[in-house]
């Protein structure tokens, strides 16, 4: 392998002013390097766990490939388009770039050990650059949890599946913290695997580090496929340990799954109490209401509030009128208090859609 050695002095300052030259389509690496060095501290973090004598270190391997990913690319051999670009070297705040084959070697090799340390950094870097965590309206922090779709299909990559929506690909976990969207979890998972299935392990290593980020109460915020009894009961066990050292609970309002519910029955017996149907336009109404519900894991039992709601249309969109009326119906379970009134439970609910915008950041470059 052959390189040309640069000794890179990484900006801390930068005057951006608007001109007709063109420059680089990727001189916001500058930036991404100063935040993952002067924040983050990679490069001293992971030369410091993984000491070479010679070559490139382990930081700058990681930096290098973190580069990459950050210009949407994904595959090692995308390096070899930046080996003779100083910029890119110097932006990241590293001496030169290595081969391709180089990249792929260093990090197969240390791919279990680096995540140990890498997992870590993101969290470093919010700290350390004060990262606002903005609230909802009701003073908790929304941390939003999704499996979501990586379509893959014509390729023949490892742990390729079908997924919930018949495609082949992958199903990705996500977690976000905060308003802004703080990404602070994302594990790749084979297409075949259910959005619960092991996310107690992922559950495990997320939420301390939210607990770092912030000393607010937090709402975990995810859908039907993680309507599992040990998930909650976890919440619920990380919550209590949370508030006996003095700090703030940890909520979680999650949608169920209506499966084996007689709808019908309860549409019946929604017209039969006389209750007051809200209607909010022609041909739609809606009853909401609340149970209280005990779920049994193991020897524990936990009260939580379920949310219900059944809507009966008997227009469509257009305002045509419908033959029979079609009646739907939802829940949510949730350790909110009583203070969140129903209709505020149920829209933080679909609040936590907007971090689908998040997720589409990631499908888009990678």
């Amino acid at each position: 392998m052959t390189t040309t050695a640069r000794t890179a002095q990484l900006p801390t300052r930068f005057d951006l002013k608007q001109g007709g030259e063109l420059l680089t389509n990727h001189a916001g690496l500058t930036l991404v390097g100063l935040a993952l060095n002067k924040f983050g501290r990679v490069r001293q973090t992971l030369d410091a766990a993984f000491p070479k004598r010679s070559g490139l270190s382990v930081g700058e391997i990681a930096l290098a490939y973190t580069g990459l990913l950050c210009t949407g690319k994904s595959d090692y051999d995308a390096i070899e388009n930046h080996r003779h670009d100083g910029f890119f070297a110097d932006a990241m705040g590293i001496t030169r770039l290595p081969a391709a084959s180089t990249l792929r070697m260093q990090l197969d090799a240390r791919a279990e050990e680096l995540a140990h340390h890498t997992d870590a950094l993101p969290i470093v870097l919010l700290k350390n650059a004060k990262a606002k965590i903005t609230p909802l309206a009701c003073g908790l922090v929304p941390l939003d949890i999704d499996a979501f779709l990586m379509n893959n299909e014509k390729t023949q990559k490892e742990g390729l599946g079908r997924t919930y929506a018949g495609v082949f690909g992958f199903v990705p976990i996500a977690v976000y913290l905060g308003q802004e969207g703080w990404c602070i979890g994302l594990e790749l998972r084979e297409g075949t695997h259910h959005s619960a299935l092991e996310t107690e392990y992922t559950l495990e290593r997320v939420l301390p580090r939210a607990v770092a980020l912030t000393e607010d109460g937090i709402l975990i915020r995810w859908d039907a496929g993680f309507h599992a009894a040990r998930l909650a009961h976890q919440v619920e066990a990380e919550s209590q340990n949370r508030q006996t050292k003095g700090g703030q609970p940890i909520h979680y309002l999650v949608k169920g799954n209506p499966r084996g519910t007689d709808i019908q029955a309860l549409y019946t017996q929604c017209l039969d109490s006389g209750a007051i149907a809200c209607q909010p336009r022609d041909g739609k109404r809606y009853w909401v209401w609340e149970t209280d519900q005990e779920s049994r894991y193991k020897d524990n039992t936990l009260r939580h509030r379920r949310i219900h709601c059944l809507v009966e249309r008997t227009q469509d969109q257009e305002g045509q009128a419908l033959l029979v009326p079609k009646i739907e119906y939802d829940f949510w379970d949730t350790t909110l208090p009583a203070t969140h009134t129903l209709g505020k439970v149920i829209e933080l609910y679909h609040d936590h859609g907007t971090h689908e915008q998040f997720h589409s950041e990631f499908k888009a470059d990678l």
